[in-house]
């Protein structure tokens, strides 16, 4: 009987030996987050730590409308990940968080320091960033000037596209992992803001058809410093800002292009900046480089070629580049490196159903191109881009003529300035200032009582001119700087 039921053990035993053992699940190509909990994680760090060190495989992280306040780190053992905002607007995904060099850290190790108060530290190779915004909100206005990051970046091949970076001083540090490493980071289509050295690092980075926004500090003098490069003498490729708009609602002649950083005292640093093709504001100074740290800055490597508008001036204290010299200093040379990596062909205009608007002017084509061309709001962010039908909206898009970052306003339909907030017809009596009335004019001024000899003067024509300066001031409409409007259908006016 034993020998009967032995086989049928030995076979059962024999099978279970032989079944392999469960494989490890592959990583997940898309992580959601979502505040509110209905994805995989509500923190962008939480979807980070899921993705597996030395990670292979092309993973987004889709984040999803909100704010998330945290510091996130993304480290170098995890390549190939896209953090994207789930909606094409970035400012409808916020990735923020409040240190700065300043403030004490919670643990009690000291302050955070300019590196630690950054929002965001990027140091993953391969990595994309797109449809979303990277903020250091700590309050300047409220607690003092400091520097605090917003990004901070030192990986390799790095793209980010369509992404606002907010902050005020050293917004983002685009950085490598030390003196002698490069990282190649793009940013297209991308915002920047800050006002002292708020583009800094010693990164090769290309910010290709960017908004670059330089805030007014108050100061009627001296308000900051776009760029503060620390590249390295022997890396001929620092920052380049190609075809982008850089603007400001500051005063005229306030700001410097930059100045070079030589960082952690470098004796070696020599930072390159290159501002081409370029939309400059009334902000920048006719003599727009100065020296920092000692660092004199003819003894770096700072030049311009072809820029155009209010503050692209002329002078000695100005180098420009030849066509030859320019020729080689394009964003495709400074992003090649050895590997032949090239993420500007794939990062074209995106898709807009009014295309009229992105449409630019050529040198000297027209009265109006007779320079270098007319861009107009061809550069504007999805944000700045409207379609309005009433004056209240015509004048909300507009925004101050004095910030003069690119906006497109399409109109459709007829705008009457002639109407109040709510579209109601205005008459001379909503007009009216001190009293004034067409009828009482008329009949203080016929010619029968007032006369013919002198031209009316006294209370009521006081009252009129009044009036009538109401109403200009109601009825005209600022347009400031790059901006193009442009209309909807058969009767846009």
């Amino acid at each position: 009987m034993r020998l009967l039921s032995l086989p049928p053990v030995i076979a059962v035993m024999i099978i279970a030996a032989a079944a392999p053992a469960a494989a490890a699940p592959p990583p997940r190509s898309v992580i959601v987050v979502a505040a509110d909990g209905s994805g995989d994680h509500t923190t962008v760090q939480d979807a980070v730590d899921a993705v597996p060190s030395g990670n292979a495989r092309p993973v987004t992280v889709l984040v999803r409308e909100g704010t998330y306040k945290q510091q996130v780190v993304i480290p170098a053992d995890k390549p190939h990940i896209t953090l994207a905002g789930d909606t094409d607007d970035p400012a409808k995904v916020v990735l923020t968080f409040d240190a700065a060099a300043t403030i004490q850290r919670p643990d009690g190790s000291g302050p955070y320091g300019t590196s630690g108060s950054a929002s965001y530290v990027i140091s993953a190779p391969d990595f994309t960033a797109r449809d979303l915004t990277f903020e250091n909100s700590y309050d300047e206005a409220a607690n003092g000037p400091s520097q605090a990051v917003a990004v901070r970046t030192t990986g390799d091949r790095q793209v980010y596209d369509n992404v606002r970076f907010i902050g005020n001083q050293d917004t983002l540090y685009a950085n490598t992992e030390s003196a002698g490493a490069t990282a190649r980071q793009y940013f297209h289509d991308c915002y920047v803001e800050g006002d002292v050295d708020f583009i800094f690092g010693r990164a090769t980075a290309v910010f290709d058809r960017c908004v670059i926004k330089a805030l007014d500090r108050g100061d009627a003098a001296n308000n900051g410093y776009v760029t503060a490069a620390s590249t390295e003498v022997a890396n001929p490729y620092g920052f380049l800002i190609h075809r982008s708009h850089l603007v400001s609602d500051a005063p005229a002649g306030t700001y410097h292009l930059g100045r070079p950083w030589p960082a952690g005292g470098s004796p070696t640093a020599r930072g390159q900046v290159l501002v081409r093709e370029s939309w400059l504001g009334q902000q920048f100074k006719d003599a727009p480089w100065t020296d920092m740290s000692g660092l004199s800055w003819r003894d770096a490597r700072l030049s311009e070629y072809r820029n155009h508008g209010p503050g692209a001036t002329a002078g000695e204290d100005r180098p420009q580049l030849s066509a030859r010299d320019a020729a080689r200093l394009t964003p495709h040379h400074y992003l090649k490196g050895r590997d032949g990596w090239n993420p500007v062909r794939h990062h074209h205009d995106r898709p807009d159903p009014y295309r009229l608007g992105r449409e630019t002017l050529g040198e000297k084509d027209g009265w109006a191109a007779a320079g270098t061309g007319t861009t107009g709001g061809s550069a504007a962010r999805p944000e700045d881009v409207h379609v309005v039908s009433t004056r209240a909206g015509l004048i909300a898009a507009l925004g101050e003529p004095a910030d003069n970052r690119p906006r497109i306003v399409y109109v459709k339909g007829v705008i009457d300035a002639d109407t109040d907030a709510a579209g109601n017809p205005l008459t001379c009596a909503d007009y009216a200032v001190g009293g004034y009335s067409l009828e009482a004019y008329l009949a203080a001024y016929d010619p029968a009582v007032w006369g013919r000899s002198s031209p009316p003067s006294g209370p009521l024509e006081d009252a009129r001119r009044a009036s009538y300066n109401a109403m200009s001031e109601h009825v005209s409409i600022a347009v400031g700087s790059n901006v193009t409007l442009a209309g909807l259908g058969a009767t846009p006016r």
